[in-house]
């Protein structure tokens, strides 16, 4: 269903067809997405500046879900922390069942989308601007 401002995100792993889902935040929708999806899980990164204005919705998750908070800085963005990104995910058993989430700005979801597209092709990446 596609509501006005908004383009739903849908994934079919036997298709390459993509979409993404843009929305208003304040309307907790993705909580509801995630809510509704096949994933099995739910690992979410999320910058330390704004995980106290999501904690609350965030514990809406229905899902079996993680959450790993980062300090957003340009030294987020290290080498260095890339084999410790993988090796998370690794020890939670992502696969591409799940889903991945991002909560916050540039360097958060460049950090784990580019750890994301190494880790495992094919995994389930959204992005969620605090803004």
């Amino acid at each position: 269903m596609q509501r006005k401002n908004s383009i739903v995100l849908t994934h079919r792993p036997d298709e390459s067809k993509i979409s993404f889902k843009f929305d208003n935040l304040k309307k907790n929708d993705f909580i509801k997405d995630i809510n509704k999806s096949k994933f099995n899980k739910c690992v979410i990164f999320c910058d330390l500046k704004v995980y106290d204005l999501f904690e609350d919705k965030l514990k809406r998750i229905k899902k079996n879900f993680y959450i790993k908070k980062l300090n957003a800085s340009e030294k987020l963005k290290d080498i260095k922390n890339i084999p410790k990104i993988i090796k998370y995910l690794e020890n939670i058993q992502i696969n591409k069942s799940d889903l991945i989430l991002t909560i916050g700005g540039g360097t958060v979801s460049d950090l784990i989308g580019f750890c994301c597209s190494i880790y495992m092709r094919g995994l389930s990446f959204w992005a969620i601007p605090p803004t």
